[in-house]
């Protein structure tokens, strides 16, 4: 309650307001919207900050559904010759990651799609990234943080503390799994982990496909480490170390070659060899992959809101 209030505080209330109206949000009355700058025709679009489909208002970051408008409409926009993805993300939620990433493979099936990686580009970013015909990134920046997570909160114990004993009444084994207050069993545990790696599994095909190797050599790069980029390059999560402005000149004045759509039709299959699934459903794009955090930390983590209110009863896997 303390740091919503020091926010509430902080904040321009009637911009906050603008904003959230122009993005088709409560009192919005209207469809989002976003766009991009056009610079001699490139589109110029940022993924900075957490990455959520849907931000909550008074959250920082991007929002995969409103950036997959930027995207589309770059891709029928007769003005618009390539695009440029302006990165700095620690990655994200899996929720509108895959929908942005065959959105961006789509645009780089007709147009040359550069993502530059400024100072990080991690977790559901790059795996969103992986859709573009080239990635570049400044030399400070780390990339990585490949594979798929989640997080519950037993909170058992403090139920019990504060002398309250939660009962889930379900007519489903499994209905009502993670509810606050109550302990969490190792079939729930077993269940969410399948959810995961089902998830992971999409994202390991995605990383091998969208940077054309191996799904053996991608499971084993995707260990949840962060690599300086150099050492990226070396391991082929992105194609060179430039500045901004020669990334933009490069597009702008000799591209690289666009990137052919393969193998990625509707209704293809994917492995998800790590969940022992045979098969599952496909979504359309011609490239992708994932990632996930911060160089300071030992073990990288996305930001997370500093103080969750009630847990999720169903862990929500991040990127």
């Amino acid at each position: 309650l303390y740091g919503m209030r020091t926010t509430a505080l902080g904040m321009d209330l009637v911009a906050h307001l603008a904003q959230i109206r122009a993005q088709g949000g409560p009192g919005g009355g209207g469809s989002p919207s976003y766009g991009y700058d056009l610079e001699d025709g490139i589109a110029v679009m940022g993924l900075h900050g957490m990455m959520m489909k849907h931000l909550p208002s008074l959250a920082e970051g991007t929002s995969t559904a409103l950036l997959r408008l930027a995207v589309r409409t770059a891709k029928t926009d007769a003005h618009v010759r390539g695009a440029m993805i302006h990165a700095d993300t620690p990655g994200g939620t899996v929720k509108g990651t895959q929908d942005l990433l065959d959105d961006i493979a789509a645009l780089a099936a007709v147009k040359p799609v550069y993502v530059y990686a400024e100072d990080q580009l991690a977790s559901a970013g790059y795996y969103a990234g992986t859709g573009a015909t080239r990635i570049y990134a400044n030399a400070s920046a780390w990339v990585g943080s490949l594979g798929t997570y989640g997080v519950v909160y037993d909170t058992s114990k403090a139920a019990e503390i504060q002398g309250v004993k939660v009962e889930v009444i379900s007519a489903r084994e499994l209905k009502g799994a993670g509810e606050p207050g109550t302990e969490i069993t190792d079939a729930q545990r077993a269940e969410w982990l399948e959810m995961i790696k089902v998830m992971d599994g999409f994202f390991i095909a995605a990383f091998a496909q969208g940077r054309g190797m191996t799904e053996a050599r991608a499971d084993e790069l995707a260990d949840g480490r962060l690599h300086i980029a150099a050492k990226a390059v070396q391991l082929g999560l992105i194609d060179g170390v430039k500045s901004y402005e020669e990334a933009m000149s490069e597009l702008r004045d000799n591209p690289t070659p666009l990137r052919p759509a393969k193998g990625r039709a509707a209704g293809g299959q994917v492995k998800a060899k790590a969940t022992g699934l045979e098969t599952l459903p496909q979504p359309r794009r011609a490239t992708m992959p994932e990632a996930s955090t911060p160089p300071e930390a030992a073990e990288p983590t996305p930001a997370a809101p500093t103080t969750p209110a009630a847990p999720d009863p169903q862990p929500q896997p991040a990127a």
